[in-house]
């Protein structure tokens, strides 16, 4: 029994680093997608700027020419 205790935590130590890359891993996800909502956020005002008249075309006069 304790030959069994003492391979069961041997075990958990040696697998403790893949544990905590996955955790740290699926933490750097949840950053990333949370800076990215956060871009869009900040964004969404000049995107929602409506302008008078978007396709107009200024030629120039023949006075300039």
């Amino acid at each position: 029994m304790i030959f069994a205790h003492l391979v069961l935590c041997a075990a958990a130590i040696r697998f403790l680093p893949a544990a905590e890359i996955v955790r740290f891993g699926l933490a750097f996800l949840c950053f990333a997608y949370r800076a990215f909502c956060a871009r869009l956020i900040l964004l969404r005002p000049a995107a929602e700027i409506v302008r008078d008249e978007p396709f107009k075309l200024a030629l120039p006069s023949a006075a300039s020419a």
